[in-house]
């Protein structure tokens, strides 16, 4: 869970804080996507008691606030960087908060681009959280707020400047957490135009011309159930990357399965059980029509010829049938072409 937000310390502001850096493709996966600014984190999270560290370095694109990962996030989604099916050669995080990893596939010698689709287009997620930034600090203004103290900063995070902590309770669909974030008292000169330029640190833009950018530089999301992740900002560089993806073949759950309306999750399990269903009529079919063949063969008199003729053409249409619904499917799911002749 990403939340993002915003704060009003008074400080003199940038003029034009709109960022002029190109945006990314937010639905063409297979593109050249270009960033401007590197950053270096730690991001630490908590999982059913047991506690990770890793070390990150990422790009940010100022314009649409996506993301390159060149070794992944958390573990790269559980790929290894080099094993005996795969080998993992990063991952973008579109506008639209949809996630995309880019594999070689050793096995077919295929790149590929994994994704599951989402719903969600940019101005959905940039109003999302704008809200979000909105609703958090302007609860922060009320007098109930002001005797709320964030969590010092963990022994494991140095920030030589000056900082200032914000803590309070976000609330989503299902669940209830602890936010705190630290900002540094500087105003920035880095131009964005997206509500926050980072994962859980970064830039954050007020989107108000009263108010100037500021630097998270330490963000923490605690559960009820004590699990939590935060990121800890080591440093942010202007340094542009580009990462080349047109190569890499749209791969998994894309469009032809999660829809374009409605709930994702849902559209595809009604596509996957729709799929075993006709799977399972053929497969009855062919089985129907063997049966009908060997007692065509035990009842007629003389040569089953005939019998052979009319059953073997039915059975290898129902056979012809299953291979093109498999092919339907697959294709769908942009892995065609490991269907093998």
């Amino acid at each position: 869970m990403v939340l993002l937000m915003t704060h009003s310390l008074s400080a003199q502001c940038i003029s034009g804080s709109q960022s002029k850096y190109p945006a990314n493709s937010e639905k063409k996966i297979d593109s050249i996507f270009n960033f401007d600014y590197r950053i270096n984190s730690t991001l630490e999270f908590k999982t059913r008691g047991k506690v990770e560290r890793l070390s990150l370095t990422y790009y940010v694109n100022t314009q649409d606030g996506s993301m390159f990962f060149p070794k992944g996030i958390l573990q790269a989604n559980n790929f290894e960087d080099q094993n005996k099916h795969f080998r993992f050669d990063g991952t973008v995080w579109l506008s639209n908060r949809q996630m995309v990893n880019y594999i070689f596939d050793k096995a077919n010698n295929k790149k590929r681009a994994m994704t599951v689709a989402t719903n969600q287009s940019s101005s959905d997620v940039f109003i999302d959280q704008h809200t979000a930034i909105l609703s958090f600090f302007n609860d922060r203004e009320d007098s109930k707020m002001l005797n709320e103290k964030p969590e010092p900063l963990p022994e494991s995070f140095v920030w030589k400047r000056i900082t200032h902590g914000y803590t309070g309770k976000i609330i989503n669909s299902n669940s209830e957490a602890i936010l705190t974030v630290y900002f540094d008292e500087r105003s920035l000169t880095i131009h964005t135009s997206t509500p926050i330029t980072g994962f859980l640190v970064g830039v954050y833009n007020f989107l108000d011309v009263n108010r100037c950018n500021k630097l998270a530089v330490f963000t923490k999301i605690e559960q009820e159930d004590g699990d939590y992740i935060q990121e800890e900002l080591f440093s942010i560089t202007q340094e542009e990357k580009s990462f080349n993806a047109s190569s890499y073949k749209p791969f998994g759950l894309l469009k032809g399965v999660m829809g374009t309306q409605g709930n994702g999750v849902q559209n595809m399990k009604a596509v996957m059980e729709d799929f075993q269903r006709q799977s399972m009529e053929i497969g009855e079919r062919i089985q129907q029509l063997q049966e009908e063949k060997r007692k065509c063969r035990e009842n007629i008199k003389g040569d089953p010829t005939s019998c052979n003729k009319k059953y073997d053409l039915l059975i290898k249409k129902a056979k012809e049938d299953g291979k093109q619904l498999q092919y339907e499917m697959m294709k769908k799911m942009g892995v065609e072409d490991r269907i093998k002749d």
